[in-house]
């Protein structure tokens, strides 16, 4: 799970400091211009955003699903024979 939160927020990260050094925005205008770039409007982009991050966000959910459906987990039933 922290490894699919790590893929995210390091491609955000590296691509809005990218954004500042290269096109010289402020820091926090530097962050929606990666976003919608990862999320496929380039070609790069759309590779990385309909490979990488679909996996990474699945890994992220499918965690929160088991730690809830084991928390929420009914007790098991004795075999009476």
């Amino acid at each position: 799970m922290a490894a699919s939160a790590g893929v995210v927020g390091d491609s955000l990260a590296s691509s809005a400091r990218d954004h500042h050094g290269f096109e010289g925005l402020a820091g926090l205008d530097a962050v929606p211009n990666p976003s919608m770039l990862t999320g496929g409007t380039r070609p790069v982009g759309a590779l990385h955003g309909g490979r990488v991050l679909p996996v990474a966000a699945g890994v992220l959910f499918a965690s929160v699903m088991h730690a809830v459906l084991f928390r929420f987990q009914l007790p098991a039933e004795r075999d009476s024979r």
